[in-house]
């Protein structure tokens, strides 16, 4: 599964487990890991700071062999950081941006490996980024 220059594949694979909880997939959308979109990761990850990178690192490779269970009360952790004061909330709120980030810009690329034959999210959340002129503007 060597498919990230930045990745080792206990990484991959605690990303893809993260994944798979943030965005379990429903009967309409796919899961994180359905699309394959996790093929595209360095994409997000070339443009990473080595503090930023080194810190996903970390805690991709030990989601790798955390329970989902341990991972669900981190996630939770994260959104209610507002509830914790100073250092703490704020490590909170850097981990969420972290790990959604992570997460959330492959899928929402509307990136897939060339296995998956599903739709795609564009096509569901109903997203069409072309730009359309008016007859009566020109």
């Amino acid at each position: 599964m060597s498919i990230s220059r930045y990745f080792n594949e206990n990484q991959l694979k605690g990303l893809i487990k993260t994944g798979d909880i943030i965005l379990p997939g429903t009967n309409k959308s796919p899961s994180f890991s359905q699309t394959g979109c996790v093929l595209y990761i360095d994409r997000m990850l070339a443009y990473l700071t080595d503090d930023d990178l080194n810190g996903l690192r970390l805690v991709f490779g030990i989601f790798r062999w955390s329970p989902k269970w341990i991972i669900r009360f981190v996630l939770k952790g994260c959104k209610n950081n507002q509830n914790l004061p100073g250092f703490l909330g704020a490590g909170l709120r850097m981990l969420e941006l972290g790990i959604n980030g992570a997460v959330m810009s492959p899928y929402y690329a509307n990136l897939c490996s060339a296995d998956y034959k599903g739709p795609k999210v564009f096509d569901i959340i109903g997203w069409d980024a072309k730009m359309v002129v008016p007859d009566d503007v020109v």
